[in-house]
């Protein structure tokens, strides 16, 4: 994908459209399904069929959540019989759809930039979610975005630091330790979105695009989004930080984030109070340890542009009486 700025690429993709993504999963979802199933068949026993059996997986929630979404998916895709074209063409569709890349990559990266994000930064994103409620209720619609967290307090600010998002993608966790660190385990959504399950599959995207040597024939960065983050950037002035959080390679994100999977261990958390925050050195069900306080505005505000490009992501979870506000980073390494 070219430079685009955010309020373009949401003209040119049409994300209102229910034909949209209609167009978008027969001619990039449905390749990916056909030819990851047959790879995987193909190659059982190696370490690479079990990554096309995670594509094939998540692609086949899309394809479901799909059907009932949009009605009718054609699923025609002709997979050849020589299994290196099947790899070959697994790796090019994987390629053209993962996020910046080529067409597929606008819709791919437009449906994860809005996964999980403070309703103030979706509507400076996107202006037109804010300025056309009808165009947003329609997005909103296709792809399953709702309120996923809300301050626990009446005031406009509250409305602009509400989370909106997917609510089948990773968000909720029950704490499995507690002390000096917290580990947490993903607690399983009720329901499947199209933006979530859709949002799913591109991180098992990058696991095969992770695989050694996979991308020595194509001309792609695993960072391919800089250009898009600097226009991101410059919408808003805000400060970034990533600090000593806990840290995920984004290859391993897709398992490392999945449905009953244990997180691992932070060494920070916020307890999250109304507006304010305090960031804790040690927490146990009824009592913690502070080292300094802050407030979600500006919690928020430093993750909300890595929050849009994947680069972090913000998980919730209830001890005792607390709520716990814990920042996870993706580290591109491989």
């Amino acid at each position: 994908m070219s430079y685009v700025r955010p309020e373009d690429l949401f003209e040119q993709i049409e994300p209102w459209s229910a034909e949209t993504w209609k167009k978008f999963i027969e001619n990039h979802i449905v390749p990916l399904n056909r030819l990851s199933k047959i790879y995987a068949k193909y190659f059982e026993g190696d370490t690479s069929s079990q990554v096309a059996s995670y594509v094939a997986e998540a692609s086949d929630k899309v394809l479901s959540v799909a059907e009932s979404m949009l009605g009718y998916i054609k699923k025609e895709y002709a997979v050849p019989e020589d299994p290196i074209e099947v790899g070959r063409l697994l790796m090019e569709h994987a390629v053209n759809t993962f996020l910046g890349v080529g067409e597929g990559g606008k819709h791919s990266f437009f449906i994860f930039s809005l996964r999980k994000l403070p309703r103030e930064y979706a509507y400076k994103l996107y202006p037109k979610l804010e300025k056309e409620p009808e165009t947003r209720e329609k997005v909103f619609k296709l792809l399953g975005i709702n309120e996923l967290w809300k301050p626990y307090i009446t005031s406009p600010l509250a409305e602009k630091l509400t989370l909106m998002g997917y609510p089948d993608y990773p968000m909720y966790c029950r704490v499995e330790k507690h002390g000096y660190t917290i580990s947490l385990r993903v607690l399983p959504s009720k329901e499947s979105t199209l933006g979530g399950t859709i949002s799913r599959l591109i991180e098992s995207l990058m696991a095969i695009l992770a695989r050694p040597g996979m991308l020595s024939a194509y001309e792609l960065s695993i960072d391919v989004l800089t250009e898009y983050d600097r226009a991101v950037s410059g919408i808003v002035s805000l400060p970034r930080e990533t600090g000593e959080y806990l840290k995920v390679k984004y290859a391993d994100s897709y398992i490392k984030l999945k449905e009953n999977s244990l997180v691992g261990e932070w060494n920070f958390c916020g307890i999250v109070e109304g507006l304010g925050v305090k960031v804790v050195s040690s927490v146990t069900p009824e009592s913690y340890t502070i080292s300094r306080e802050s407030n979600l505005l500006t919690e928020f505000r430093k993750w909300s542009s890595l929050l849009v490009l994947g680069k972090a992501e913000l998980l919730f979870a209830i001890l005792g009486r607390y709520i716990l506000l814990l920042p996870l980073v993706r580290v591109i390494s491989l």
